[in-house]
């Protein structure tokens, strides 16, 4: 995810944490392995950001075979904007939030992890559809 956001969007997480301080700390995963995956096999990673707020984001993460085709997993997780010096959560700057606002795809209704688990799993035999 970190070496997308800086390809894409010029966003360097581990340049602003140098820089100013300040960085993302994991405050909780959430996952569901829905297909098995063979050793060495290829897997692609899709990412979004499902949502955001003052202190925090939360990332939709799926594993996907290598031909974009089967979900073999699903992640949910939780980021918590951290300030390294203080060692304490912080309120999201005015860019960052702006920033987020531009490339957050929230899912549709009011959808929870078991939720979108078990949408995943009831969609064809989670087949991925773009």
């Amino acid at each position: 995810m970190q070496d997308h956001l800086l390809r894409f969007y010029g966003f360097d997480i581990f340049k602003i944490a140098r820089e100013t301080g300040m960085g993302w700390v994991v405050g909780q995963h959430q996952i569901s392995f829905i297909r098995p995956v063979s050793l060495m096999e290829t897997v692609r990673i899709k990412t979004r950001l499902l949502s955001y707020s003052k202190h925090a984001i939360l990332i939709e993460s799926l594993m996907l075979d290598a031909e974009n085709e089967w979900i073999r997993s699903l992640l949910w997780t939780e980021y918590f904007h951290y300030d390294l010096k203080k060692k304490s959560v912080s309120a999201h700057d005015k860019e960052y939030l702006e920033f987020f606002e531009k490339i957050h795809l929230p899912h549709q209704g009011d959808l929870n992890f078991e939720l979108r688990n078990l949408q995943i799993r009831n969609t064809e035999i989670t087949k991925y559809k773009q």
